[in-house]
């Protein structure tokens, strides 16, 4: 049986290790706004390329107080 969120339920709270062996505790309190995409092995493309736009994108989310974190089980 799976809890899922619901409307205004508190996130919670999931520990990574990044590409340089440095640990993040997600939310991360400082951004008002956290966007969190999982990827699999077989969409390192895709992932590629929705990752530059949002690098295109990225002083709009800094003005709105947003972050991105993309995670993925596979070394890139």
């Amino acid at each position: 049986n799976m809890n899922r969120l619901g409307i205004g339920s508190d996130f919670p709270k999931i520990t990574l290790t990044d590409i340089e062996n440095k640990t993040i505790t997600i939310p991360i309190d400082k951004y008002k706004v956290l966007y969190i995409a999982f990827y699999q092995g077989g969409m390192v493309t895709q992932m590629h390329l929705q990752l530059e736009g949002y690098r295109k994108l990225s002083v709009l989310f800094e003005r709105l107080g947003a972050s991105i974190v993309a995670a993925s089980v596979d070394s890139l």
